[in-house]
């Protein structure tokens, strides 16, 4: 059976290369920009349209919001790496946005240090396995709480969609090119794309990325090992190994309505953090938050309140560091297991290995944050057991 992918390089082989070149209206943009070039909306909400057009003489792009027709918002987004300065009311701080070196998706990180406190938050913009929709996972700690929050748009094409005749002209783009680019982006992930994303931001995004893209991965005791050695947080990997073996292990993700997480610390040594949720009201998704604000001031209360902890997270937020339980379905049996620094180790074992959380089900420990300067890691004395699915 054909995949979308397949599906995707197959029409774009049929479009031949008879069509005008895909940068041809400016050949300085970015290619790897190509597969997010278009209008998108969210695919929780259709209030308002995000288009994506290439911005004049430059490798950018800008990040167009439009509603009735009319660009309400426009911010130039320049994917270079390099740090740019912010302020906005009291905070101040520092934010980047840069391409992965193994695929055309893009990592977001940033620090505001307001009144309030002190933030921190990293982020994964990236195609969906099927090329048509593309995630943005972003994640945010602030005084020992985090919320992950995924959002999803979907191109609209409607030709009688309205939109100033600017922006239809710097969307249209070759077809060819494009397809093959959002196929080039939306390819299975491979390991060393979930070594790279590790290292790139907090572990919570990228469990979250990995739960939302829903994919196998091909893995034995020699692959598991280097994740291990490469620093990948046993809890993604336990999430990598549920994801290959669907039959043997069951994901429950936790709901996307938000909670509100206790500061880290609030609950004693061993306790259960999730005896301390105390569940808030849900507020409609952010319309009215430009995509730029989304993208590096969703944690600032003025602006998009429903981001801030202490607020509610609204619809798509994953609570107290994406709390991912994995369950063990199968009949116990004897099985090895991989020790960081030791390899794969032989050994009869009662309980499944691939549960990340400790405690009950639903119930989650503190995320340590997010440090941008150091591999994201989990807690070493992690409780890791498994329990059967509930009959």
């Amino acid at each position: 059976m054909r995949t979308p992918i397949q599906t995707l390089f197959v029409a774009a082989a049929l479009l031949g290369t008879g069509a005008a070149p895909a940068r041809g209206q400016n050949p300085s943009l970015d290619s790897r920009w190509l597969a997010y070039i278009g209008c998108w909306e969210r695919a929780e909400s259709a209030k308002s349209l995000v288009c994506v057009v290439p911005a004049a003489a430059t490798s950018a792009v800008d990040l167009l919001t439009i509603q009735k027709g009319q660009i309400v918002a426009r911010e130039r987004i320049t994917a270079t790496g390099e740090r740019v300065a912010t302020a906005h009311d009291d905070c101040t701080g520092w934010q980047t946005m840069d391409w992965s070196a193994r695929a055309p998706r893009l990592y977001l990180h940033s620090e505001d240090t307001c009144a309030s406190g002190h933030t921190e938050g990293s982020g994964v913009i990236a195609m969906d396995p099927d090329g048509s929709q593309w995630l943005y996972i972003q994640g945010m700690t602030l005084g020992g709480q985090t919320g992950v929050r995924v959002q999803r748009y979907r191109e609209v094409t409607d030709d009688d969609l309205l939109l100033p005749d600017d922006v239809k002209a710097a969307i249209r783009m070759d077809l060819s090119a494009t397809m093959h680019a959002r196929a080039a982006a939306a390819v299975s992930l491979a390991t060393d794309d979930v070594g790279e994303a590790a290292r790139r931001v907090d572990t919570s995004v990228l469990q979250a990325w990995l739960v939302e893209r829903g994919e196998p991965f091909t893995l034995d005791a020699k692959r598991l090992v280097t994740l291990a050695d490469a620093g990948v947080p046993t809890p993604v990997i336990d999430l990598m190994v549920a994801l290959s073996y669907p039959k043997v292990f069951a994901i429950n993700a936790a709901s996307r309505q938000g909670e509100r997480r206790p500061s880290v610390g609030s609950t004693g040594a061993g306790g259960h953090a999730g005896e301390a949720y105390a569940t808030r009201p849900v507020y409609a998704p952010l319309d009215e938050c430009s995509m730029y604000y989304l993208l590096w001031y969703t944690y600032l209360p003025s602006i998009c309140p429903a981001f801030y902890p202490g607020y509610a997270f609204g619809p798509g937020f994953y609570a107290g560091g994406y709390p991912v339980t994995i369950v063990f379905t199968g009949n116990a049996r004897p099985h090895g297991h991989v020790v960081n620094g030791q390899g794969y180790k032989e050994g009869a074992s009662t309980n499944a290995d691939a549960m990340p959380r400790s405690g009950d089900w639903g119930s989650v420990t503190p995320s340590s944050g997010w440090s941008p300067s150091s591999p994201s890691s989990s807690s070493s004395g992690e409780q890791r057991t498994a329990k059967p699915r509930p009959q």
